[in-house]
């Protein structure tokens, strides 16, 4: 969806490498689990703006 309403309102070729530029990323979970083999604990994952972003909250002691 944000590539048609992008290409609506600006340039149309800056908004099609989105879908191609999120298809390689690890799911939610894969990175939690990366996080936590990081030395990260209290892993948290949420979607934000109707899931167009993701926020991830750690914490790690040193």
């Amino acid at each position: 969806m944000v590539p048609f309403i992008g290409s609506l309102l600006s340039d149309r070729d800056a908004y099609h490498y989105l879908p191609a530029s999120t298809a390689y990323l690890p799911s939610s979970r894969e990175i939690a689990a990366m996080l936590n083999r990081c030395g990260f604990s209290s892993v948290n994952h949420r979607r934000v703006m109707g899931g167009l972003s993701q926020q991830f909250l750690a914490t790690r002691t040193s």
